[in-house]
């Protein structure tokens, strides 16, 4: 009897699978491309409904203070932070946890990487964390230790870096290359006056990413 030659018949519906999900992504990207050329401003896919009844509760809440956005560079490894207690701080993604870095308290924590949400997400605690704000394409995955959370709605085209920019946490936030732009986004649309960025290296080996 001839063995059933089922192996390349897998092989080939997996690849063709792949390449069909490939070239859906291309196209929507080209579209959204095209559709951002032609003055739309176009949202990333949702996997978190936004909550914009938690926004108008923020908005300019903190007019005329200054607050300081911790990115996870590796330069701040070395530093000593405790000079910021007191003040208003965001940390972003992993870094829900400053305390090695001599920061007591966390005023707002932002998180969007979907892919925290895999490897990562069991291991962040945000008890304490007065305001926690998460994209709105973050995987529906629990949150540890929050009260509420801020979601809030992403632009995929156009860029932050094209010159774009939102402080109306209800229209949303445009990205870049980082959630820092997020941050700086949320803090406008809360009013702070003076907003400060450390630790956001602009040269790094690129095997040694973060501080944690």
């Amino acid at each position: 009897m001839t063995p059933t030659r089922w192996w390349p018949t897998i092989g080939l519906r997996h690849s063709l699978t792949w390449r069909t999900k490939r070239a859906s992504a291309v196209a929507r990207t080209f579209t959204k491309r095209l559709l951002a050329r032609c003055g739309w401003h176009v949202k990333a896919r949702r996997q978190r409904l936004a909550t914009p009844n938690l926004f108008m509760r923020i908005k300019g809440s903190c007019v005329g203070q200054r607050c300081f956005i911790v990115g996870t560079g590796p330069s701040i490894r070395t530093m000593d932070l405790s000079p910021l207690n007191g003040e208003k701080v965001f940390s972003v993604n992993r870094a829900y946890d400053l305390s090695d870095l001599g920061i007591s308290s966390i005023f707002g924590y932002v998180i969007s990487d979907p892919a925290i949400a895999g490897d990562y997400v069991s291991e962040i605690k945000l008890a304490g964390i007065e305001y926690v704000f998460v994209g709105s394409t973050f995987p529906q995955v629990p949150l540890s230790g929050a009260d509420e959370l801020f979601v809030y709605d992403i632009f995929d085209f156009p860029k932050m870096h094209e010159g774009h920019f939102s402080d109306d946490l209800l229209r949303g936030v445009y990205q870049s290359h980082t959630v820092i732009h997020h941050a700086v986004q949320i803090a406008a649309y809360m009013g702070f006056t003076e907003i400060y960025i450390v630790g956001v290296d602009l040269d790094f080996d690129q095997e040694d990413l973060h501080f944690y």
